[in-house]
């Protein structure tokens, strides 16, 4: 399954650089289907127009729904609307506008950072990201970095800056998987990540991504979301 989203992502990608070079990177959403919902600083495709998120959780492993269920209670919900074929390039072949993703954490989607009145303690919705590359990545092509003793609270928006992040996380503190198709990688709502790309890496990195909700209590943020239960 992974190996025909790789070549369906080939397609995509393709015909998205060519009106990209053509046109401009803010013409190509006017040439994909409406489902597609490009995003071209995040070089992401809407993974339902690629593949149905049913079908590929039909594909999980059974230690890997466990996981889901230990962690986030007997029905996980995977939101369709936050499921995305992603692609990242190396700085040699990278395309207008797009860029690696800057430290963030996940459970902070939709938290309005610029409201005052709203505290950090509790701000991060639960959630686990799964990650799936669909080339090896980490070595010749981009992957991720991860720091090893994330905060379990929000990080206000300047705190997320490289040299803030490296005075509370060195570079030894920090995690770069060599991962390849077939591995998962399941990031919780508070870890701090962000794309790893050096400048020696020369090849392309598409991957897969789904986020997964507590059913009995999806996030008040996403609550017009579309959602799907694992089963």
């Amino acid at each position: 399954m992974l190996q025909d989203i790789a070549i369906a992502a080939d397609e995509w990608f393709l015909e998205i650089d060519t009106v990209s070079r053509e046109q401009g990177p803010w013409s190509v959403a006017a040439h994909l289907p409406t489902e597609a919902r490009y995003l071209p600083s995040a070089r992401s495709i809407a993974l339902p127009s690629v593949v149905s998120p049913p079908i590929l959780m039909a594909a999980f492993t059974a230690s890997l729904k466990e996981y889901l269920i230990e962690e986030l209670g007997p029905t996980p919900a995977c939101d369709v609307d936050l499921a995305w074929l992603r692609r990242q390039y190396p700085p040699s072949l990278r395309p207008a506008v797009s860029a690696p993703h800057n430290w963030h954490q996940d459970g902070a989607y939709g938290f309005d950072f610029t409201d005052e009145k709203l505290s950090l303690d509790d701000a991060l919705v639960p959630m686990l990201t799964l990650w799936a590359p669909l080339q090896a990545c980490g070595e010749l092509a981009p992957g991720l970095e991860l720091v090893a003793n994330p905060d379990h609270r929000l990080i206000d928006l300047p705190s997320l800056e490289e040299n803030e992040i490296s005075k509370r996380w060195p570079y030894d503190q920090r995690w770069r998987p060599v991962m390849k198709p077939g591995d998962v990688l399941l990031i919780k709502s508070h870890v701090l990540h962000r794309t790893h790309v050096t400048s020696h890496m020369t090849q392309v990195r598409s991957c897969v991504e789904l986020r997964f909700f507590p059913a009995q209590s999806i996030p008040l943020r996403m609550a017009s979301h579309t959602f799907v239960a694992m089963v």
